[in-house]
């Protein structure tokens, strides 16, 4: 790993923490500044504006993959016409946008009139349009975050990323004091990321030199990505779903109360997501430079394990954690009226952390331009769990949908989709899993056993809860050394503590 990608994933996981520490000491903030009922309402607006994300089309992802082929073939002229098409296609997206968002605008009367109240309707009608504004500008700042990973400049994506946390938050807090309440929340979203935007653009002309300029239409790529755009577009139709129908559903059928209690399940759930699946950005330009060179489906197999192995040490003990000590952990964090929230995340991070370990193999599908059948078998799934999450409700509540989240999950992200690696693109499934589980099963089984007798015999009270977390941890990070982390790993794990063991000292002749 290079320096530059080294520097990335640092600062990615600084910035997933950051975050996620935000997200812990939020939450409870919001939930109490703007009440539970309110919280509730942003979370559906959230949900049902959030299904216009889909117009994405994964302008993005092609605008890395593209900018690193044609930096490797050195090809400056054709890069800065494609930039050209890039910023024209993401142009008429951000209209289709407004203008598919100001349809759905007047539907929200009707849609919610026997869920909402008056004024909770007027309310969310201000969300939403905010919340639109919003999903239009990310389609520019996405498309212009893929040439900084096209450059292979990990470390200043990511500083990007925690600015973009660091700076929300900060904005969020002064709206809160002032007294916007959940507006406070969609405001500060859009504020931060036209400025964002405005900043890469910038620092992409000074410091990369891009240039962006038409010169002709090219047919044979607007073909190519008009292919991947369609498969990534139903992949964000399946993302959104699985994010967002659960709310919209619950928000119709039920009340904003429930929907609270089941947000706080999905909070969980996409820090859940993010902490495992953040190194799957960085194998894209290595995956495309495979397939330029025609590499061995073999070393495909291995670009998956490496990272799947260090995904499933981190997201394994999460959920083992989250299993043992969650229940106790909601009650601190946001209180015993939403320990409801335990039983659906454990259910949905369950099945989750398959797809998230092997992670990586999306890059390998975006490089070799393959993901539009993956997609097909993934929206099929969706459409179960559409199904399911409709009829589940009615009778298990928000219980339901998550159940329905976690059905959808297994046909579609662990046994379809593994069917395509293996059948389609040639991924060796049984070696892979067997390499991402070796050792680091075991290690979590005997740090179970060794936890249950302390979990159930000691009486919980704050402190004893986060000592019992502490226990967890001090025996699984020693085991997972010892018996599952191979010399690599070892190697990685040896000068992260060298790291921090000097920057401990330093700070320490310092003080």
């Amino acid at each position: 790993m290079n320096n530059s990608k080294k520097a990335g994933v640092i600062i990615a996981y600084a910035a997933l923490i950051s975050q996620t520490i935000f997200n812990v000491i939020f939450t409870p903030i919001l939930i109490r500044s703007l009440g539970v009922a309110e919280y509730g309402l942003y979370q559906i607006v959230h949900s049902f504006a959030g299904y216009l994300i889909i117009l994405n089309f994964g302008t993005g992802l092609i605008v890395t993959r593209y900018v690193s082929k044609f930096r490797a073939e050195k090809n400056h002229e054709k890069q800065a016409n494609f930039l050209a098409l890039s910023i024209g296609v993401t142009f008429l997206l951000f209209i289709l946008v407004l203008a598919i968002g100001a349809v759905a605008y007047f539907g929200i009367d009707n849609l919610f009139e026997k869920s909402l109240s008056k004024i909770e309707i007027s309310k969310a009608k201000i969300l939403y349009i905010i919340t639109v504004l919003n999903i239009g500008f990310s389609l520019f700042y996405n498309c212009i975050y893929g040439v900084l990973l096209g450059y292979e400049k990990f470390g200043v994506s990511n500083s990007t990323k925690m600015s973009r946390v660091l700076l929300k938050y900060l904005l969020l807090t002064i709206l809160l004091l002032i007294g916007l309440k959940s507006i406070a929340i969609v405001i500060s979203d859009l504020v931060v990321t036209i400025f964002l935007i405005m900043w890469i653009i910038r620092y992409a002309f000074k410091q990369l030199k891009i240039e962006i300029k038409f010169q002709y239409f090219d047919k044979k790529m607007i073909l190519l990505i008009t292919s991947f755009s369609l498969s990534v577009f139903l992949q964000a139709i399946v993302n959104q779903v699985n994010l967002n129908i659960d709310r919209v559903v619950l928000g119709v059928m039920t009340n904003t109360t429930i929907v609270a209690t089941y947000s706080i399940s999905l909070v969980i759930y996409t820090m859940f997501n993010s902490i495992t699946g953040i190194l799957g950005e960085f194998f894209l330009p290595r995956a495309s430079q495979m397939v330029a060179s025609n590499a061995p489906k073999e070393q495909f197999t291995d670009l998956i394990i490496k990272p799947g192995r260090l995904q499933y040490m981190l997201g394994g003990g999460a959920v083992v954690g989250y299993i043992l000590f969650g229940k106790e952990l909601l009650n601190i964090w946001v209180g015993n009226r939403f320990t409801g929230a335990y039983f659906p995340t454990v259910i949905l991070i369950v099945p989750a952390l398959i797809p998230l370990i092997e992670n990586a193999s999306r890059a390998v599908l975006n490089a070799r331009m393959k993901r539009l059948v993956p997609s097909v078998m993934l929206i099929f799934a969706s459409i179960i769990k559409i199904i399911l999450t409709i009829v589940f409700v009615k009778k298990l509540g928000y219980l339901g949908a998550a159940i329905a989240t976690a059905i959808s999950i297994f046909l579609g992200d662990i046994i379809m989709v593994n069917i395509y690696l293996r059948n389609y693109i040639g991924i060796n499934i049984a070696r892979m899993f067997k390499e991402i589980f070796r050792g680091t099963t075991w290690c979590l089984i005997i740090t179970s056993i060794i936890m249950l007798p302390i979990k159930f015999l000691i009486r919980d009270t704050v402190s004893i809860v986060l000592i019992k977390c502490a226990i967890f941890i001090a025996i699984y990070l020693p085991l997972l050394y010892i018996f599952s982390a191979n010399e690599d790993e070892r190697r990685l794990i040896d000068r992260m503590l060298k790291s921090i063991k000097r920057k401990y000292n330093f700070y320490k002749r310092l003080a």
